[in-house]
């Protein structure tokens, strides 16, 4: 699948088509609170209130000034609508053919905007054919996916824990309506032979000068560290989520086939345990194979709560990519006040810098990011940390995330532009000269 640049004239026929009415869901506000809780109720003492582990330095990258062709990525994690949220949607707009799911996010949106590529984590199907549902199998109506495209969100993962809870079927309707709304996906199929498929979807983007770079993304599901529980435990007869595991060999082969045809190669794997802060020896050697094959930045999602990143060397050729272990979650309601842990409404926009160099070369040359907050009132919503709106809430995320990452290489949300390729340097605000 390969989509180009960003066009407001091929999308709108795509973003007018109205989405098949949902049937409505009741709840009262017990059973709404209780619908994030459920996920959280019996943490560990020491993941109710977790430290997160100290960053020792910022993260600095041997070609962050290179001259070059310049794209900036950005990356947010689960979007994650249990029903509290998707009943927010509704109320906000009668309009069962487009939920107003926007309401999630709104003030976050010019953090993507920013970027040139912005990805997040799809979790859960979008079956219009059977009712919205909640913890533990989700199902989403599929004019969510028109509401990602109108928040900036250029491609999404579909492969996670969560990609079969509606089953077989769930799955291949869900693919529909990526095709139908026109959201570029990655990491799932109709089925069959795993090697039959093109897993993956490239983006292209002119840069400054006017040439086109393309950057490729291919998902995988691991989640709970087994193959059983990269889909919820639900056996993926058909095969049609890609596994990090199962198709290990298949996924390393189809990293290195996508970095020679494009400029750069984004691993977005479902992995991890659960509300840890800390990757797993199996993450790390898994993403230390991604960048082997080929790979420049790997994101990871699952654990619904932020875990460090890193610079990862090639054993093979010795570039540099930048790995972050997991970007927790995005929009969720393991939110203060809900959910057990400190850790699952405290977030970031993340942003990676990509040069491409003039013998061909892309390089990393950076990495920043914003804090953001889901913030738990009337409305819910995902915002800046920094805002007076997120109050002491957002300064306790603000801590979090400068404790995980150092201050140095964040970036706030209220600059005219988020810093590009030229001031991703070394983690500080200043250009190369």
């Amino acid at each position: 699948m390969q989509f180009r640049p960003r066009s407001l004239a091929a999308l709108l026929p795509a973003l007018l088509v109205p989405g098949a009415l949902f049937l409505a869901s009741c709840s009262s506000e017990t059973g709404e609170d209780l619908d994030g809780l459920d996920e959280t109720a019996n943490l560990p003492d020491e993941l109710v209130n977790p430290n997160p582990p100290v960053a020792a330095a910022p993260l600095v990258f041997s070609e962050a000034c290179a001259a070059g062709d310049r794209l900036t990525l950005s990356a947010v994690g689960d979007v994650l609508l249990h029903m509290p949220l998707q009943l927010q949607a509704k109320s906000t707009d009668k309009d069962a053919s487009n939920d107003d799911f926007g309401s999630l996010w709104s003030k976050s949106v010019p953090l993507f905007e920013k970027a040139d590529i912005s990805y997040a984590n799809f979790e859960g199907p979008a079956d219009e054919s059977k009712a919205p549902s909640s913890y533990p199998a989700f199902n989403y109506n599929p004019t969510l996916m028109q509401a990602l495209l109108k928040a900036s969100i250029d491609v999404v993962s579909s492969a996670n824990n969560h990609s079969l809870d509606k089953g077989s079927a769930g799955v291949v309707a869900t693919l529909a309506n990526f095709k139908k709304f026109g959201l570029p996906y990655t990491g799932t199929s109709e089925g069959g032979d795993v090697a039959s498929h093109d897993w993956s979807t490239v983006i292209e983007r002119r840069t400054a000068s006017g040439k086109t770079m393309k950057v490729a993304y291919l998902a995988c599901s691991y989640a709970s560290n087994s193959i059983a529980g990269a889909t919820n435990g639900i056996p993926d007869s058909k095969k049609q989520v890609l596994n990090c595991g199962r198709d290990r060999d298949f996924i390393m082969t189809t990293i290195g086939t996508l970095a020679k045809a494009n400029d750069a190669v984004v691993v977005t794997p479902h992995w991890g345990v659960e509300y840890e802060l800390k990757a797993r020896p199996e993450q790390k050697e898994l993403a230390q194979a991604f960048i082997d094959a080929g790979a420049l930045v790997v994101f990871g999602n699952h654990p619904h709560v932020p875990q460090p990143w890193e610079k990862v060397v090639s054993k093979k050729d010795g570039h540099e990519g930048f790995v972050l272990y997991s970007l927790g979650n995005f929009v969720s309601n393991q939110v203060e006040g809900v959910s057990s842990s400190t850790a699952t409404w405290k977030s970031t926009v993340m942003y990676v810098g990509l040069t491409k160099k003039a013998d061909g070369k892309t390089v990393v040359n950076g990495a920043r990011y914003t804090p953001i907050y889901m913030q738990k009132t009337p409305i819910r919503s995902a915002l800046p940390a920094e805002s007076a709106a997120a109050g002491a809430s957002g300064k306790a995320t603000v801590s979090f995330t400068q404790t995980m990452y150092h201050a140095q290489n964040m970036t706030k949300a209220d600059a005219p532009t988020v810093e590009t390729a030229a001031s991703l340097v070394n983690g500080v605000l200043t250009a190369c000269k």
